[in-house]
């Protein structure tokens, strides 16, 4: 006899087994019988088995007047590993000096540092002499190089142990080591291309510029922001950045806080990253990195 679940919040019931029938017997016996919570928490905790011991899946929602389930046969098939490269550095100081015990991330670091030493930054210095809140990293250019420099050794540790990504995504400066990641960039090449792009914007000549996150779509920044400001990153649904001239950026902030907008300022150091602001610099970057 078919028992109909009379139950206001539908239960969620995942099985694996070495074969279907094996994982159909279970959810025809949930048809006649009404289980404990608990009897549900000993059944998940099967999913844990691996693929090849049981490789048939099914689950089943138990819900009134209404059944639903599949049963499928997976693959023991290794899940792909992506790196996401984002540019911050709110704990990089502090933890590399953890990281550096580690002889492969230590040795990476040291090859960053020879690579800029003609240049007169000390990446091993930078990191060493930092204080707990990292003021010292005031310079657009220390802070990019400490972050591409840790994240090379990052990628060479995880090269190290045998982890090939399937795939890798970059923020920022980080689309550089995109091009390390998959070797059409050594990590020299890398770690000068990050020092020559920070250090052109600081010997620029741009206006003050700043970035602002804020908790509205995208749509609606692009209909209400002032000409001199753009909508520069699409973080999310509900998240954007805007960049543009640091007191119009800022008086359009305070604008939104008054309309109960959640805003938070972008540690940019002085630039309007991500929007035709740095079309001015374009070329003399190209002339930095063709001959570094």
């Amino acid at each position: 006899m078919k028992l109909h679940h009379d139950i206001s919040v539908p239960q969620l019931v995942l099985f694996c087994g070495r074969t279907q029938e094996n994982v159909q017997y279970l959810f025809d016996y949930l048809n006649t019988t009404e289980p404990s919570r608990e009897f549900f928490g000993l059944l998940h905790k099967t999913v844990y088995t691996k693929y090849n011991a049981k490789p048939y899946r099914g689950y089943k929602l138990l819900q009134k007047d209404q059944e639903l389930a599949e049963i499928k046969r997976v693959k023991s098939e290794k899940r792909p590993v992506w790196y996401i490269l984002n540019c911050t550095a709110n704990e990089f100081p502090i933890m590399i000096k953890s990281l550096m015990e580690i002889k492969v991330f230590a040795n990476s670091m040291k090859k960053s540092t020879e690579a800029l030493k003609h240049y007169g930054l000390d990446i091993i210095d930078l990191m060493t002499n930092q204080d707990k809140s990292g003021t010292s990293l005031i310079s657009i250019t220390a802070v990019f190089s400490l972050i591409v420099a840790t994240q090379i050794a990052l990628i060479d540790i995880l090269k190290a142990v045998g982890i090939v990504p399937g795939g890798v995504i970059g923020h920022g400066v980080e689309e550089l080591l995109c091009g390390y990641v998959d070797e059409s960039l050594t990590a020299e090449q890398v770690i000068l291309a990050a020092y020559w792009t920070a250090r052109t914007l600081e010997e620029s000549k741009l206006e003050a510029g700043t970035m602002v996150d804020l908790d509205i779509s995208w749509s609606e920044v692009q209909k209400c922001c002032p000409k001199d400001i753009f909508p520069s990153r699409h973080l999310a649904e509900w998240y954007v950045t805007v960049s543009g001239p640091k007191n119009s950026v800022k008086n359009f902030a305070e604008k939104l806080k008054e309309e109960n907008v959640f805003t938070t300022e972008v540690e940019s150091h002085g630039y309007a990253l991500h929007c035709h602001h740095m079309h001015a610099v374009t070329e003399s970057l190209r002339r930095n990195l063709e001959k570094s």
